[in-house]
């Protein structure tokens, strides 16, 4: 029945379809289409070709005669769609970047896709999902929040949280009237096409966009092993995330192990950004120890911004006649080692020796007290005994 209900429209809509969809409707169709296709791979090939000729972040420093960034100011142009980059008050760099969909208006409630206007600062860089990273900005601040104050948007109680926040934590909230969470990152997974597009197409919901921002999950530790393998090459031992170069942004320290003949021992290597790439940017050399029954963990002294890693080897070069422990703080951010060398002869007794560098009280404080808690009677030495 219903084979037969199909059949009898479809002879009847033929006649229809031959009267006016012939073969050279078809060809034309055909043809707009592959058209369209092509127009768009020229557009993203003139694209490519524009970001070939881009210069590196490097390049624009040394020619501003500049070794890296100490005093970063950026100004968000608009009108021009770009991210411009200063040291101090010299231009050293511009990106495009994106808006929000409502591009000509200025952010004043939550929902509104229109990006703020004014001045802002970074208050935390976080990882995210869709983009890996984004720098947030701390909207709404004082300005904001007053204005919105005296048009009657807000109440003095929702004015007096924003101002806290903006004073004492850094980054303001996200405001059920004038919104928030709005910040400066990436493009995400359509990336290529994008930043490869001659013109600016505005798709944030208030927040900047750029291709040039770009960052591994932190919060994932398969992720940031991965990017370790990949940049070292080495047996991978230990990986972290963490604010290590900077209280502002996170790096990845990894940590190997030397087995061959020539040397032997374990090493630290900060991995960080370098002309919007991640690549190894110190290594500590070959150190005393080993992995196997150790402690190593990421560390923060209150009064200290970022963080160390600690090395201990515990009891692994220990035995029943006595041995040694090797302990090491690094700090990234000044590329530093301190070190401490536990050395125990059962005939002599204990010593301590701790590396000339450690001056500060605190840290040294913590080491001697960790290890009288085992050798309450260890003499501090002068001298390391290798």
């Amino acid at each position: 029945m219903l084979e037969s209900i199909i059949k009898n429209i479809t002879e009847k809509l033929k006649p229809l379809a031959n009267q006016y969809i012939d073969k050279s409707t078809f060809r034309n169709i055909f043809y707009m289409t592959a058209a369209m296709f092509l127009f768009m791979i020229g557009i993203l090939l003139y694209g490519i070709i524009l970001n070939i000729r881009q210069e590196s972040l490097a390049e624009s420093l040394r020619k501003k005669g500049f070794e890296k960034m100490v005093d970063s100011n950026l100004i968000i142009d608009r009108e021009n769609y770009t991210l411009n980059l200063y040291e101090d008050t010299v231009l050293v760099k511009s990106y495009r970047v994106s808006f929000g969909k409502n591009v000509h208006k200025v952010k004043q409630k939550a929902g509104d896709e229109a990006t703020p206007v004014g001045e802002y600062k970074i208050c935390s860089i976080d990882s995210s999902e869709l983009y890996t990273r984004i720098f947030r900005l701390n909207y709404p601040n004082i300005d904001d929040a007053s204005n919105a104050l005296r048009k009657g948007l807000i109440s003095q109680k929702e004015f007096n949280q924003i101002k806290f926040e903006f004073y004492y934590e850094g980054c303001t909230k996200f405001n059920k009237v004038l919104g928030g969470e709005i910040g400066i990152h990436g493009i995400g997974r359509l990336n290529f096409i994008f930043k490869n597009l001659p013109f600016v197409y505005n798709w944030t919901n208030g927040s900047i966009a750029g291709d040039k921002i770009k960052q591994v999950n932190f919060d994932d530790p398969r992720a940031v092993r991965n990017v370790a393998n990949k940049l070292l090459e080495d047996n991978i031992k230990f990986s972290a995330a963490g604010y290590f170069s900077s209280d502002t942004a996170r790096s990845i320290v990894a940590g190997t192990e030397s087995s061959g003949t020539k040397q032997f021992g374990i090493s630290f290597s900060l991995i960080d950004f370098v002309d919007d790439e991640l690549s190894v940017v110190y290594s500590t050399g070959i150190l005393n120890g080993s992995f196997d029954k150790c402690v190593v963990d990421k560390m923060k002294f209150s009064k200290e911004k970022i963080e160390l890693i600690y090395y201990n080897s515990k009891d692994y070069y220990l035995g029943t006649g006595g041995g040694d422990v090797y302990l090491y703080m690094i700090n990234f951010a000044t590329r530093e080692v301190y070190s401490a060398h536990l050395m125990v002869d059962r005939s002599v007794g204990v010593s301590l020796y701790l590396s000339d560098n450690i001056v500060d009280q605190s840290m040294r404080q913590f080491i001697i007290s960790y290890f009288k808690k085992d050798y309450y009677s260890l003499r501090i030495v002068n001298s390391d005994v290798l």
